[in-house]
């Protein structure tokens, strides 16, 4: 409906734009709902309609609700993560009563993972000397009021988990914004802003700008702080960047009222280090780069996630030191690539009936990832 609410939704809740939605359900099955419109279950496509009847529907057609249910009695239980705040609610309520299952029974269960995860999990950090650093340069930023921490890292390589970590240990008197796209121009980026703190966003520059300062004000007033997460920073323009910093210019009684985290990957470092950037790099209080895995310490993540898993502890490995070897070599240490390698291997090692996972295993995973694959391992020829 081209962005407009839904007049069939109700209980007040509105959807804004396109449904975007992840769910993760039953035996880590997904369904995946983004801005485009489609959703996608393995190979099927379906063009979404923005009304809860026809969204109903559409969620009958996709699961046998009988099945989840024989499963739900014989005692599992699955884990429901509906990720937008505004559809994911309704969507779940809606799973629920075509279930028939108490909504405990799905919304706070175990989880059912597989090695890896597709999402960033923070309860499955893995606290190596890079994650540890990392957190503690964000906790310092955070305690001490810096004006702006910076992280960057590749893609894959566990900032948003960190992030993420860090929203679930926050004070409760720490109001956060939490900006996941690249708005560009003072105005855009502003009105994002404010959207992020729950706040009007409607008008001109000068009017949002003014109602940026009494909230910040207020939230001061009140004994609170505010502060402001950019992910994917790496995609601002240093116009938006630089209007970032005059925004951190409001104050109260010389005290920094609004802290600004930026997350992205290494070309915000490159990007903060050109000339025009100059007084917005003297402001960053806290910052860290987030390097790969070395192979010592692949070994180790491999472990933590399959105990994670239940998998049993070491000596009882079930990858060898030499596969590890090869996926260290073949992710070049970004835990997203070590996640989907092991995954691989694991459906590999499940079809050939194996008991360990070998380092011959895991060439015949990346030869079909390099030979097979629409994105190859960039690392592949370093692991062989």
């Amino acid at each position: 409906n081209g962005g407009q609410a839904s007049e069939s939704l109700t209980d007040g809740i509105y959807e804004h734009s396109k449904v975007l939605t992840r769910y993760r359900i039953f035996e880590g099955g997904y369904v995946d709902i983004d801005r485009r419109g489609l959703q996608t279950l393995g190979e099927m496509e379906i063009e979404v309609v923005d009304c809860v009847e026809d969204y109903a529907a559409l969620m009958q057609s996709l699961f046998d609700f009988d099945l989840i249910r024989d499963w739900l009695r014989k005692g599992h239980s699955m884990r429901f993560d509906a990720m937008h705040a505004v559809t994911g609610p309704y969507a779940q309520r809606i799973f629920v009563d075509m279930l028939g299952a108490p909504l405990n029974s799905i919304a706070n269960a175990s989880p059912l993972e597989d090695f890896g995860g597709g999402h960033p999990d923070p309860n499955l950090i893995y606290w190596g000397r890079m994650h540890s650093m990392a957190f503690t340069m964000l906790e310092f930023g955070v305690m001490n009021n810096a004006g702006f921490t910076v992280i960057t890292g590749e893609i894959g390589s566990g900032k948003t988990t960190l992030v993420r970590h860090l929203l679930k240990k926050l004070p409760t008197n720490i109001s956060v914004g939490l900006i996941s796209n690249s708005p560009q121009g003072r105005q855009e980026l502003l009105q994002w802003i404010m959207m992020s703190l729950e706040r009007p966003f409607e008008g001109d520059y000068p009017t949002l700008f003014k109602r940026l300062q009494d909230y910040l004000h207020g939230q001061y007033a009140g004994g609170r702080r505010t502060i402001l997460i950019i992910d994917e920073a790496q995609n601002l323009e240093a116009e938006a960047l630089e209007h970032l910093r005059m925004l951190s210019n409001i104050n109260a009684d010389q005290h920094q009222i609004l802290q600004l985290i930026l997350v992205g990957q290494p070309q915000l470092r490159d990007l903060l280090q050109s000339p025009q950037l100059h007084q917005f790099a003297q402001r960053i209080s806290s910052d860290f780069h987030l390097r790969p895995l070395a192979q010592r310490e692949v070994e180790n993540y491999i472990a933590f996630r399959l105990q994670s898993m239940g998998a049993p502890p070491p000596p009882r490995t079930l990858f060898t030191l030499e596969a590890c070897s090869r996926i260290a070599a073949a992710s070049g240490g970004i835990p997203r690539m070590i996640n989907i390698i092991c995954d691989t291997a694991l459906v590999y090692g499940f079809a050939r009936g194996e008991k360990t996972i070998s380092a011959a295993l895991v060439d015949d995973v990346i030869a079909d990832k390099q030979q097979y694959s629409i994105f190859p391992l960039q690392n592949a020829v370093a692991a062989r």
